[in-house]
């Protein structure tokens, strides 16, 4: 969900997939196939001579342009689908459209604004292009849940705080300062 990680070549910030030839000769996309269909293999084709550096990274748009082949004015190529907030599958395929080379299946999962994910997890801060760096995080915790809504009281009253995240530990703090393991209740 990309709002301002990355503009495309129009200076849009459409959703983009980032594929990475980890070979030490460069890798010809040529013919290879993005899809977010898994009836639809063949659904967006690399177009002939796209290369990918060994060790390279090539990041493509997924804005679900109406034409194939759209290239934007920086020379970044476009999808012909967009990609779903709420995950969907993902599929790198082969020439052909038979053999899938890499998937979401069946799905990725609900992805988080300006936040890039991966077969190694979720990264906080995108390197579109690049390697990510540090260690992901393997999800986000849900939304936390008071038993009383906030405002002022004149009696003591006694606040329960929830979360959805099987699991997780909520820390709080009455004085402002950041709430940790080392710091808060």
């Amino acid at each position: 969900l990309n709002r301002t990680s990355l503009l495309d070549g129009d200076g849009r910030a459409s959703d983009w997939i980032e594929v990475h030839n980890p070979n030490l000769v460069p890798l010809d996309l040529g013919g290879y196939h993005l899809t977010d269909n898994s009836t639809e293999l063949d659904r967006w084709t690399f177009p002939t001579g796209t290369i990918v550096a060994p060790g390279g990274y090539l990041v493509v748009f997924a804005s679900g342009q109406p034409v194939d082949d759209y290239i934007d004015a920086g020379g970044n190529l476009h999808t012909n689908f967009a990609l779903r907030s709420e995950g969907e599958f993902l599929a790198l395929v082969a020439p052909g459209a038979l053999t899938t080379v890499n998937e979401f299946a069946p799905r990725y999962p609900e992805q988080k604004e300006d936040t890039a994910y991966g077969p190694n997890g979720f990264f906080l801060e995108p390197t579109p292009g690049g390697p990510n760096e540090g260690a992901g995080v393997l999800g986000f915790v849900e939304d936390t849940a008071f038993s009383v809504d906030r405002g002022f009281y004149e009696q003591p009253i006694a606040v329960a705080i929830t979360s959805d995240t099987s699991g997780a530990r909520i820390y709080y703090t009455t004085d402002g300062t950041e709430p940790s393991p080392g710091n808060g209740m």
